[in-house]
């Protein structure tokens, strides 16, 4: 499927929990966020668990 079924406006985007997130950690597109996640996914589940706030009890390994 090529098309999509809903775009957002601008107002949509900059409102975005997934822009407010890449905006902390200063990436400016999907496909950079992607990359980088893809790349070091360790990277990307410490950034998400920091902004959404989870907290442990003990360490994960």
């Amino acid at each position: 499927m090529s098309d999509f079924e809903f775009i957002p406006t601008e107002k949509q985007l900059k409102e975005s929990n997934i822009f407010k997130f890449m905006q902390k950690l200063n990436i400016s597109s999907l496909d950079e966020l992607s990359k980088k996640a893809k790349d070091d996914p360790e990277w990307f589940w410490r950034a998400v668990e920091k902004d959404v706030g989870i907290v442990w009890d003990m360490p994960y390994t």
